[in-house]
């Protein structure tokens, strides 16, 4: 609503949120509002999931130097990196601001309008200012929302240990294991592999995944997949971005599904792990 409001107002086509992924350690595009004539010429899907990293395209390049900056004709730009897909919806002049909280830059919202447009100081000067107003308004919210997600689920974990001390049949309890865990955490996939005796996992039970996966599919054993190296690591493995991962390549399974991030845990037993 606020990028709506912001051009509506200013007469610009084109308004995005670009926030700082941590892990990745890049900018992801979280939210974009398009005047309708550029969600017909599809530059809102061109958009959607795109990525820039520190110094690239305008995003990048204001993330770096926390400065506001103005692109008066975007065909002039020689780093302007979306020229196809801006020439496309008709797009002519950008411009964007850093987004601040009280510590750091936490994201880059960016502006473009479909007629070329000579850099205005002081809108630039408000605008810089307003983000370091729209970055505690996002820091806000960001601590709501993770007080409320933490909330929902330690409530999940402590029905799952309830569910469990009633003895259910072990497949019902596994399937609303990972059912539970994908609802709360807003995740594509999860699965539970149970440790073979030659060492190889068995999918045994999972939500999201293609059909004749659960109770089929087998990762080989050893340190090139994710669960060979969690077992080995007896700790939590975090994924930030598949593609990158040095320790282990990602077993095929993954890879199929496109999977990109994630994050996986040893399961103990009495005796050896269980998966």
């Amino acid at each position: 609503e606020l990028l709506k409001t912001i051009c509506v107002a200013a007469d610009w086509e084109v308004g995005e949120l670009w926030r700082w992924d941590y892990d990745r350690q890049l900018l992801k595009n979280e939210g974009q509002w398009c005047a309708q004539r550029i969600v017909d010429a599809g530059f809102e899907t061109a958009n959607r999931g795109a990525v820039f990293e520190p110094g690239k395209g305008l995003p990048g390049r204001v993330w770096v130097s926390g400065k506001a900056a103005w692109i008066a004709d975007i065909d002039n730009d020689e780093e302007f990196v979306r020229k196809e897909s801006a020439a496309n919806a008709g797009l002519k002049a950008a411009f964007a601001f850093p987004v601040r909280n009280r510590r750091s830059t936490i994201g880059v919202i960016a502006f473009l309008s479909n007629f070329i447009r000579e850099p205005d100081e002081q809108l630039l000067e408000m605008f810089d200012a307003l983000g370091g107003q729209i970055g505690n308004v996002i820091e806000r919210r960001d601590a709501e929302v993770a007080l409320r997600i933490r909330a929902e689920q330690q409530t999940v974990v402590a029905q799952l240990g309830q569910q469990a001390l009633a003895r259910p049949e072990l497949e019902d309890l596994l399937q609303d294991v990972v059912d539970r865990i994908a609802t709360t955490l807003r995740v594509e996939y999860v699965k539970i592999l149970e440790l073979q005796q030659d060492a190889s996992f068995l999918v045994k039970t999972g939500s999201g995944w293609q059909a004749g996966v659960v109770g089929e599919t087998v990762i080989p054993p050893g340190l090139d997949s994710q669960a060979g190296f969690t077992l080995d690591s007896s700790a939590p493995i975090i994924v930030a971005d598949l593609a990158k991962e040095e320790r282990f390549s990602g077993n095929e399974l993954l890879h199929r599904h496109k999977v990109v991030s994630g994050i996986s845990t040893v399961i103990h037993g009495r005796t050896r792990p269980y998966g």
